[in-house]
């Protein structure tokens, strides 16, 4: 008798398996069905001021009340291999930061200040020191924030302690990204509490097992919600996609998932049936998932790559985006397919942008007040809602103060 057990390969295959495969079976009984998708409920309708893409006064509220009390991300932790390795990382509006490998399993995060005189202490984006000198006055600190030095140390008689170390930023590490802690102070807040209704999820990617391959950074003329709605409908693909992503991707059916404030979007590729009949342990090849970690953080999970892309608010109408992109340590050995699938979502990318923009330019000239969603947009209707349960809470409570 012939041993008809399918093995689930270690590796890149195999990540998110136990997600894939029973919306595979789903999707593929639904294959031939037009405009279709699944949610995990009917919401309806949803419309979005104008204002809340071009208002700077909505724009400074966010800034003041809403980014102060989430989790922000700073960085991939692969983007540090060896100890004393270190990165800055410079956000506007955000402190500039100096990202540091302090031993093997840890990562520390500093403001990039001198304490002496407050000037920047590191210029180069990345490199390998065990000691950060300031270029005004030499003070040199470790690469673990201690102070090491002073020069003409006979001048100070003495240094109070809080000269003598660099400032720390309150940073907690999941999924293998460093988060830095809101800024209010909330004894209960905890990564385990915010990302818990999506934790299996993302954990299940495997960030560990994966290396990254290259990253990428643009200035995009247009508010950061606009690149957010983009990412978390699929609606669009076989329109502004038609040449590029619609060929493959089966923009017409999909699922739309809400893991408390943060969502997923889940669709297959067009030759997924075939690929499941013939090597159904290869599901993860013919699928595509997009995370939404709200309310700024995209984590795509493409054929051959993974990819994350952050969407930092500079100001109402520029957004600076970063995306990192990852192949799973066990496919090194098909790495120019893997870099194929990062250039054909870059070019997608693009298209994306340049739709954006042009969104942007529109509403700053147009006069309706308000842009409609639809059940096939549903995730852009949580965002907002949640977006609001924040911000709205902040009014009340500046008025009642």
């Amino acid at each position: 008798m012939s041993d008809t057990t399918v093995m689930l390969p270690e590796g890149g295959e195999g990540v998110l398996n136990n997600v894939f495969s029973p919306y595979a079976d789903y999707f593929i009984d639904m294959i031939g069905q037009r405009n279709t998708h699944i949610a995990t409920e009917p919401v309806g309708i949803y419309e979005s001021q104008v204002k809340h893409y071009i208002c700077q006064d909505y724009f400074d509220h966010e800034q003041k009340e809403l980014w102060k009390k989430i989790p922000q991300f700073i960085a991939p932790i692969q983007t540090l291999e060896k100890i004393g390795d270190f990165i800055t990382v410079d956000y506007q509006g955000r402190v500039p930061m100096i990202v540091s490998k302090v031993d093997d399993n840890h990562c520390a995060v500093f403001e990039n200040v001198c304490p002496h005189r407050g000037a920047r202490l590191e210029h180069n984006k990345e490199g390998c020191k065990k000691a950060f000198v300031c270029p005004y006055h030499s003070w040199s600190f470790s690469h673990q924030g201690h102070l090491i030095a002073a020069r003409w140390r006979e001048a100070f008689p003495e240094i109070p302690d809080q000269y003598r170390s660099l400032n720390s930023i309150n940073v907690q590490q999941r999924f293998s990204m460093l988060w830095q802690m809101p800024g209010e102070p909330n004894p209960d807040f905890s990564l385990e509490h915010w990302f818990s209704a999506i934790d299996e999820q993302i954990s299940d990617i495997g960030f560990e097992q994966h290396q990254l391959l290259n990253s990428r950074e643009r200035m995009i003329n247009a508010n950061w919600k606009l690149l957010i709605e983009n990412f978390i409908e699929y609606y669009h693909v076989q329109s502004l996609h038609r040449n590029s992503l619609a060929p493959t991707l089966n923009g017409q059916l999909y699922s739309l998932d809400s893991f408390a404030q943060h969502g997923r979007i889940l669709t297959p590729l067009k030759n997924l049936a075939q690929v499941r009949q013939q090597t159904p342990h290869k599901t993860r090849r013919e699928m595509v998932a997009t995370y939404l970690l709200f309310p700024n953080v995209i984590i795509g999970v493409q054929p051959y790559h993974v990819f994350v892309s952050f969407y930092h608010p500079v100001s109402v109408n520029q957004t600076w985006s970063k995306t990192f992109n990852f192949i799973h340590k066990a496919d090194e050995g098909i790495s120019e397919v893997c870099q194929l699938d990062v250039e054909y979502l870059a070019e997608a990318l693009e298209e994306d942008y340049e739709a954006i923009e042009q969104v942007q330019r529109n509403l700053e000239t147009c006069t309706a007040p308000s842009l409609l969603y639809g059940e096939a947009e549903s995730l852009i209707g949580q965002l907002h809602r949640n977006l609001a349960a924040i911000l709205h809470q902040s009014g009340k409570e500046a008025n009642r103060a």
